[in-house]
């Protein structure tokens, strides 16, 4: 009987975690078919794209990177790329390395619009 409640418990845990991913917007795998399909999910959380660097429409979110206080990334094409500033204390960042089916990558930059 123990075995089967247990049993149950994992599952439903399971399930609750899947649910959790595929409903998440930002997870690798996402696609969009525009830009402001994006922007607009990317505003509901409180961030405003703040850098473009080569879009190509729709795409798909490979990667996802998070940072406080400033980010450094390599973009796509092999850019080096530094936010790092007194201004950007307090502000949470999202990278967001893009991949279109057959025009390659390309990367997003969001930034939340206040300290939080």
């Amino acid at each position: 009987m123990m075995t089967r409640k247990l049993i149950g418990i994992l599952l439903l845990a399971l399930f609750a975690l899947m649910l959790v991913h595929f409903s998440n917007p930002l997870r690798s795998g996402a696609a969009f078919e525009k830009a402001g399909d994006l922007d607009a999910v990317m505003n509901s959380k409180g961030f405003g794209r703040m850098g473009t660097w080569n879009d190509v429409w729709p795409a798909r979110i490979v990667q996802v990177s998070r940072s406080r206080d400033g980010i450094t990334f390599i973009t796509a094409k092999g850019q080096s790329t530094i936010y790092q500033d007194a201004a950007y204390a307090g502000l949470d960042f999202i990278h967001l390395r893009m991949k279109h089916e057959t025009e390659g990558e390309f990367d997003l930059l969001y930034n939340t619009t206040k300290s939080n």
